[in-house]
């Protein structure tokens, strides 16, 4: 069978797992961990694999992988590309993070593309996310799930998330030696993860923030 055909059928199968969960906003305190017991409790046909089962903490951490980077995070990376990816694209990526733990892969991925730092899909959310795990920069949101829920949007451009970060440093055109910090400022629609705009700033000040936001508005439209 095709490797990535593979990949997609066992990110399906973990899908499925845990649809039950994802696929609901009204889950009461316990039931998520009531479903994981469940599902954990069944004899499954496992795609590229002789077990039956699936275990409790196997399952939480497919729920932790698609709340951290959607449904691609659930495919198993590819062993013959890991090593590909510069490790200094995976070091400003980990950089990126830890500048601001709340950003999310797409966020980031979106964020090196527009810069110019990799080409458009060149890295995939499970990529990330794996890295991410080994640096222990995944989010534990396990705990909170029951309790609290992430609010998101329900169709495009109803709601904006933006987001600035220290990128690189440039050279003065006049003058190549000297360098000078250069800041991204990006809008990402909640609901498509798509960016809308992004735009490297000399500064990071509110004039940047104004102007970033203005151009975004004018390309797509007013957020509701």
């Amino acid at each position: 069978m095709d490797d990535d055909k593979l990949r997609q059928q066992i990110a399906s199968f973990r899908y499925g797992l845990i649809s039950p969960i994802v696929s609901r906003q009204d889950l009461v305190p316990g039931e998520t961990t009531a479903l994981i017991r469940e599902a954990a409790s069944r004899h499954y046909v496992i795609p590229g694999s002789t077990r039956t089962r699936v275990g409790e903490r196997t399952i939480q951490r497919y729920l932790s992988m698609y709340r951290e980077g959607g449904f691609d995070a659930l495919m198993p990376m590819p062993r013959e590309n890991s090593s590909r990816i510069p490790e200094e694209l995976i070091d400003l990526a980990i950089a990126l993070r830890r500048e601001n733990p709340k950003r999310s892969i797409a966020a980031i991925i979106g964020m090196l593309e527009v810069s110019g730092q990799v080409e458009p899909g060149y890295l995939k959310r499970s990529t990330l996310y794996d890295h991410f795990r080994k640096a222990g920069l995944t989010k534990p949101r396990m705990a909170l799930k029951d309790t609290y829920r992430r609010y998101q949007a329900i169709h495009r451009n109803e709601r904006w998330i933006g987001d600035t970060c220290h990128l690189t440093y440039l050279g003065e055109l006049e003058n190549p030696d000297k360098k000078h910090k250069v800041f991204l400022f990006a809008w990402m629609d909640d609901f498509s993860r798509k960016i809308v705009h992004a735009q490297l700033y000399k500064a990071e000040r509110m004039p940047a923030l104004e102007d970033s936001l203005k151009k975004a508005i004018i390309t797509h439209g007013l957020p509701e």
